[in-house]
């Protein structure tokens, strides 16, 4: 039996000084000590001494903002690339080589969100930087800036470009990092999308509206088996959508809200992710032809669905996901179990279920995602228990000893991770299951149960309040 520990991350906390303007090398000193291990946050700041940059450098255990910073000598610049966390500097509005150079020496991510011009020598320095300047509040760079740039090989964003002449996007074709933003861009030409379609990563194009054929055709070039992001289009030809079926990669077209049966033919003959959250009905034509797409298809935001397209998509596809559910209806519960046996079915936000559907989706071998489920009657519990794939119940807080009797007997994964405390009865119930069980979230554990725990056959999944009662006991015994 393996047991490990997964401790839950604290709460996220952050101090947001707006009354400091000024900052001297004592008060530095008091602000590093009392806010030490969480995000300090001085919006206002306008003056910074070479003295207390040096003291704030310091500061631990969270990331640093400075956004009211308007300039930054060259020594602050040294003593805050040293500091050990997020650096947020929006405020600059141009830098120089020298201080660029200096910060390029940070490890950390560093902000630069309100520079409002970038020089091709300074931008060379910036590619420099271990994680990447973020510089998306430029409106427009020249194509020696985008050169310089393009020979980054991290994520780089430009989402603050509002134009994309020729010679800029010819200079990003060079580009060959993981991520390249450009979702500030309205419009694409069949120019520019033929020439940044060369890039090595991910492309993102959120804000285009629009997309005409030539300049899908151009796009449908990229070949670097990364992500298209056309969320922003909401709504598109037939004769786009037969030419960025042809993207090598990801396509998400997250912003369309209705797929007329003519579009849904010419996107199953992508191959890869076709992400389609945007739309909440499917009709059963559409869904037989996205049933072909070789790939997974993200249908996440259908808030309805009719009982033959149901039974399409599940005889298709290899993962569906519903995750606009509160509810299911006993057939289309029946009609989802009706399809491919191996089907990952996820239903995130389901709040309830009867027992005829989760009959049916437990008889039909689906494993899925039943985390938004808040309670588990008894009747459930039974027929849940009777699936044998992946059963995420995560989103339980409490068990009754009886629900816990009847999942004991599930074979499988089992994720429990919502539940606090649960009862010695309940602990021995458990203890019965094959598979890996996950109780991530108990916040005291009994001898007793921790001991009956020992007995699971199969990886166990304890929070440290868990895991640290679990091997009081365990180490007892053996004593």
């Amino acid at each position: 039996m393996h047991a490990k520990g997964h401790a839950f991350a604290t709460e996220h906390r952050d101090a947001v000084l707006d009354e400091v303007v000024t900052l001297d090398e004592t008060t530095a000193l008091e602000l590093k000590t009392k806010y030490r291990g969480i995000d300090l946050a001085l919006p206002r700041l306008k003056d910074l001494s070479d003295e207390a940059a040096k003291v704030l450098a310091k500061h631990r255990g969270g990331s640093l903002d400075l956004s009211g910073l308007e300039h930054l000598s060259e020594e602050s610049a040294i003593h805050l690339a040293k500091h050990k966390g997020d650096l947020k500097l929006c405020g600059l509005k141009t830098i120089s080589v020298n201080v660029a150079r200096a910060l390029a020496r940070h490890r950390y991510s560093t902000n630069f969100s309100g520079l409002s011009s970038l020089p091709a020598n300074v931008a060379e320095v910036f590619v420099r930087h271990s994680c990447g300047p973020r510089i998306s509040g430029l409106t427009r760079i020249s194509a020696e800036t985008a050169r310089s740039l393009a020979s980054w090989r991290g994520s780089l964003y430009l989402d603050g470009l509002k134009e994309l002449p020729h010679d800029v996007a010819e200079a990003l074709s060079q580009y060959g990092g993981g991520h390249l933003d450009l979702s500030g861009l309205t419009e694409l030409s069949s120019h520019a999308a033929h020439s940044i379609s060369s890039t090595k990563g991910n492309l993102r194009l959120r804000g285009l509206t629009g997309l005409c054929e030539e300049a899908a055709a151009a796009l449908a070039q990229y070949n670097a088996e990364g992500e298209v992001d056309l969320s922003g289009l909401v709504a598109i030809s037939e004769s786009t959508a037969s030419a960025l079926s042809n993207v090598n990669g990801a396509l998400r077209l997250r912003g369309l809200r209705a797929l007329p049966d003519a579009i849904a033919v010419a996107l199953s003959e992508h191959k890869g992710v076709l992400e389609l959250s945007g739309l909440t009905f499917l009709s059963d034509n559409a869904a037989l032809a996205l049933a072909n797409h070789q790939g997974w298809v993200d249908l996440s935001g259908l808030t309805s669905l009719p009982v033959f397209a149901a039974r399409a998509l599940v005889a298709g596809l290899d993962r569906l996901t519903l995750r606009s559910f509160e509810a299911l209806r006993d057939d289309l519960a029946v009609a989802l179990a009706e399809g491919n046996a191996n089907v990952y079915l996820s239903l995130p936000r389901l709040r309830e279920i009867s027992p005829t559907a989760a009959r049916a989706l437990a008889r039909s071998a689906l494993t899925g995602d039943l985390s938004g489920l808040r309670e588990l009657p008894e009747e459930i519990a039974r027929e849940l228990a009777q699936s044998k794939g992946r059963l995420d119940l995560s989103g339980l807080t409490e068990i009754s000893d009886k629900s816990a009797e009847f999942l004991g007997g599930h074979r499988g994964d089992l994720d429990l991770s919502g539940l606090t405390h649960i009862s010695d009865v309940a602990a021995n119930a458990l203890a019965r299951h094959v598979g890996t069980l996950m109780l991530r979230g108990l916040t005291d554990l009994s001898a007793a149960a921790a001991l009956s725990l020992a007995d699971h056959k199969g990886s166990l999944w304890l929070s440290c309040a868990g895991l640290s009662a679990y091997k009081a006991a365990v180490g007892e015994r053996r004593g």
